[in-house]
């Protein structure tokens, strides 16, 4: 069985595809076979952040004509998979083209871990990923703003029916104490407004090391192994191993998931107050201990709502 993981947040530029893809490398030094699946886009965040081969020269290679065929390459034992189309639009292809490519995508007779990182995509999308997933993480930082976007996208969740693992992880925490004071407010404030338990994974502290491995486009784990963050993440994964993934109602196996994937895509997604928006979402307001009051177009970040709900029912 595949332990299927969302690594998601609220809010953009709070480390999604550093921490995806450093906990997949930790997984494949532990012996495991695992996969990180990425959004398409005209430049994805995996894209932005590693120094990997083109995809479009892999495919001329393999001699893949497949319109919808997997982008598949390879990081120090981890797989990096995306597909030709964007997941908002898999509903609308033709079945069975869809079913070949998500058949293609489990080619190597299943991964022990596969993560989904939303990073670039669609509001729809991301919300399905985490719904269909066994397993979600969500990845705060301690700004107020971040963690107040990962409430409303906890709150969305609910609504939709999500009955997944919650997980909290802690990005460019500055001290331990910060750390377990974020996790004591956010978990009080969800299980007081939510009726749900998180289970914190631990914290990466504030690291250069982080930076300078990005500025060489490699996983700071690899690069820098002897780092604050690079043993954080070691501890992550360690705790993640206590984390239940074998829910009834999530998938067990990857083909199941992406299947159960498109028939979420296709359902519609409830907004508090009971509306549902077709292109742009008005804010959630969470509690007020951690609604920020700071502008939202604030660095160019975007969070959940104002990304918008491109599928409705």
């Amino acid at each position: 069985m595949t332990r299927i993981m969302t690594i998601t947040s609220g809010l953009a530029q709070v480390g999604k595809t550093h921490l995806a893809i450093n906990l997949a490398l930790e997984l494949v030094r532990r012996g495991r076979l695992a996969g990180v699946f990425h959004d398409p886009g005209k430049t994805s965040a995996v894209d932005e952040l590693l120094d990997l081969q083109r995809p479009e020269a892999l495919l001329r290679r393999a001699g893949d004509n497949d319109e919808y065929g997997i982008m598949r390459r390879g990081y120090q034992g981890a797989d990096i998979l995306s597909c030709k189309l964007p997941m908002g639009l898999w509903p609308d292809v033709d079945a069975e083209q869809r079913s070949r490519c998500m058949r293609n995508i489990d080619v190597r007779e299943g991964y022990d871990d596969f993560l989904i990182d939303t990073s670039g995509m669609d509001a729809c999308s991301l919300l399905a990923c985490c719904k269909a997933s066994a397993v979600v993480v969500l990845i705060v930082t301690p700004e107020p703003r971040s963690q107040a976007e990962g409430f409303a996208l906890l709150r969305v969740l609910q609504l939709n029916g999500f009955s997944g693992e919650l997980c909290l992880l802690v990005n460019k925490a500055l001290y331990p104490v910060d750390l377990s004071a974020i996790y004591n407010n956010f978990s009080r404030l969800l299980k007081s407004h939510l009726g749900h338990d998180i289970v914190l994974l631990g914290g990466v502290p504030e690291d250069h090391h982080v930076t300078l491995a990005e500025r060489n486009r490699q996983a700071f784990s690899s690069l820098f192994p002897d780092s604050d963050a690079a043993g954080s993440v070691i501890v992550v994964a360690d705790r993640l191993g206590d984390v239940a993934a074998d829910f009834v109602a999530a998938p067990q196996t990857l083909p199941a998931f992406l299947e159960a994937l498109v028939a979420v895509l296709q359902a519609p997604v409830c907004l508090p107050g009971g509306t549902v928006l077709e292109d742009v979402c008005a804010p959630v307001t969470g509690p007020d201990k951690v609604q920020p009051d700071i502008d939202r177009e604030q660095d160019g970040d975007m969070s959940l709502l104002q990304s918008g709900l491109g599928r409705t029912g």
